[in-house]
């Protein structure tokens, strides 16, 4: 079975970097949002519906390859964007 979390599918907009943070601007995140790299979870502060911010450094590169999870409290993986 193909199961999704939530009602509303969470979309990423954009990635922006403004100094040497990282910004992820999309749409429905809730506090069970995580931004993940290559499957690895980032830490990842909740700013709202729109907004996630990462409190780690990257490689500007990687940011193509970042998405959005929602990550329940054990860290488990339950939906990933495409």
């Amino acid at each position: 079975t193909d199961l999704k979390m939530g009602v509303r599918d969470i979309k990423i907009d954009e990635v922006v970097q403004i100094g040497e943070k990282y910004y992820i601007k999309g749409q429905n995140f809730t506090e069970y949002s995580k931004i993940l790299l290559d499957g690895e979870i980032l830490d990842t502060v909740y700013l709202g519906p729109t907004i996630l911010a990462l409190s780690e450094k990257v490689d500007p590169e990687d940011a193509s390859r970042m998405k959005v999870s929602q990550v329940e409290k054990n860290e488990e993986v339950l939906s990933t964007t495409e």
